[in-house]
């Protein structure tokens, strides 16, 4: 009798333990807790509550948020990702950062890849002078329908148009079919192995028309966009802007990476 209760205790003790590394290594490793939020944990949520992350953020913002106030739609999505889920969004920290990079490039025509809620369409687009425009590329098109709402529900429709689709497709029609002759600023925020072809397909479309800053998950203060061909080489750790950035120190342009 005594041995057979023993078992199940014994299973019991070995799942406690096993638990207890698994938090463990989600505290301790990136790539771990990567994997534990965005496929395990929230494969599970999704399954149990029937919507995908990314309608309960917007869901939440519906709720909780002021209409036709981005600032307040920002602040919303921040909370709900410090105190819910996690998501892929730049975040406040990283936020204050971009927000210092648009006010100093004041764009009349800026140009974001990879929108997926709409967080930093919003954040960005709150900034911009009377007749700017931002123009933000979606290749998911769950993420875009709800980006769409999420820019509404903040009010920005007027500066935001939300373009569909590949940017490879979508970047060598920017200059014919939406009337773009040059970028005053970019921000890259999709697939990373994406950031170089797409910045040199940017330098052929607009004919080495040249930003004044342009962001890749990434900070840049550009001269020639073509000088981004060089961007992908050795990184150091900086401590610059008092946040966990990267530098990738091949640049005559100065480019910050958030890693």
């Amino acid at each position: 009798m005594l041995e057979s209760s023993s078992v199940p205790l014994f299973i019991v003790f070995i799942l406690l333990f096993i638990l207890l590394l698994i938090v463990l290594l989600i505290r301790k490793n990136g790539t771990a807790a990567l994997i534990w939020n965005e496929i395990i944990r929230e494969k599970v949520t999704n399954f149990i509550m029937n919507q995908s992350k990314e309608q309960r953020i917007l869901n939440f913002v519906l709720q909780n948020a002021v209409r036709g106030d981005p600032c307040s739609v920002v602040d919303t999505i921040d909370k709900y990702c410090s105190q819910k889920e996690w998501a892929m969004n730049v975040g406040d920290e990283k936020g204050k950062i971009l927000d210092k990079t648009v006010e100093e490039a004041n764009p009349s025509v800026a140009l974001e890849l990879g929108t997926y809620c709409g967080y930093s369409a919003v954040r960005i687009s709150r900034l911009l002078k009377t007749g700017a425009r931002l123009l933000t590329v979606e290749f998911n098109p769950e993420f875009a329908a709800i980006a769409k709402q999420m820019i509404e529900f903040a009010g920005v429709q007027d500066k935001v148009k939300l373009l569909e689709g590949p940017s490879e497709e979508i970047i060598p029609q920017l200059k014919k079919k939406y009337e773009v002759d040059t970028l005053d600023f970019v921000f890259l925020d999709h697939w990373k192995d994406r950031y170089t072809p797409d910045t040199i397909l940017l330098q052929v479309s607009l004919h080495n028309s040249s930003p004044k800053s342009t962001v890749a998950n990434t900070f840049m203060s550009v001269r020639p966009l073509f000088s981004m061909r060089d961007h992908i080489c050795c990184k150091m750790k900086t401590s610059s802007q008092n946040s966990s950035l990267t530098r990738k120190e091949d640049l005559k342009d100065r480019t910050l990476n958030f890693c």
